[in-house]
């Protein structure tokens, strides 16, 4: 679902993905809790959350004090029935993710995005090139996609954001007074050259590579089919506890 559609429906989303200033961390969390749980409906999501989730904070005394208060934050919330609130959260290193966290009351669903097919990439191509000006035609999109095998969500979009950072600097040596373009004004797209398939392929080749190792996916899926096996016997441990009497 976009997040245009969510807002539609009067959920508001709060995306966490700085956790950087660890000394205010633990007061922006039950801010933002706060805040997430006074809405009709909302959906909070952490961006890689194996930094904040983490099972070995170390010697950090303030990541000591954080972990508790996040799991007590998502206890009290998601126990509440009156609350609709969905919490989500995204890494590429499970293996790192304090298991507190993944437990009934938590965190309870886990599912594993395995990286696109060919399909999904021209559909995310799509998605990331709809504002952007272009002559890709569908033939292009493919071509491109089987360029990217291997490539996540994430790379592409950064894929697409390298290539427009070309054409701005492109646009910039035509129109040398747009680089006093103030920060708060946006640049107008019609005077960017029109992204083209070349382009794409060409920084695909050249400067950009997956940023997930391929003999990686084992790890992943050896994760997912602990997960289901886990969730499994918790269905079935939870259906003989409703049969009972």
């Amino acid at each position: 679902m976009k997040k245009e559609e969510l807002k539609n429906k009067n959920c508001s989303i709060w995306l966490c993905n700085n956790y950087t200033e660890k000394e205010c961390l633990e007061k922006n969390l039950e801010k933002i809790f706060q805040k997430a749980s006074s809405e009709v409906r909302s959906v909070l999501f952490f961006d890689e959350a194996d930094a904040l989730l983490q099972k070995n904070p170390g010697g950090s005394t303030v990541m000591q004090r954080v972990i508790p208060t996040l799991k007590n934050l998502l206890s009290g919330v998601l126990s509440k029935q009156d609350v609709a609130l969905v919490v989500v959260a995204a890494t590429n290193a499970p293996w790192d993710i304090d298991p507190s966290f993944l437990r009934p009351g938590r965190f309870d669903f886990k599912k594993y995005v395995k990286l696109p097919d060919e399909n999904e990439r021209i559909e995310l191509l799509k998605l990331n090139l709809e504002d952007i000006p272009n002559h890709i035609t569908d033939e292009g999109l493919k071509r491109v996609a089987s360029k990217c095998e291997g490539f996540s969500g994430a790379d592409i979009q950064e894929l697409v954001k390298l290539v427009c950072n070309d054409c701005f600097l492109s646009v910039i040596d035509k129109h040398p007074e747009l680089s006093e373009i103030a920060p708060d004004e946006e640049l107008d797209l019609k005077l960017l050259d029109p992204v083209t398939a070349e382009n794409l392929i060409a920084c695909v080749e050249k400067r950009i590579k997956a940023s997930v190792q391929p003999d990686s996916t084992p790890r992943y899926e050896e994760f997912q089919s602990r997960w289901s096996q886990g969730e499994n016997r918790c269905n079935m441990n939870m259906s003989s506890v409703q049969n009972v009497g």
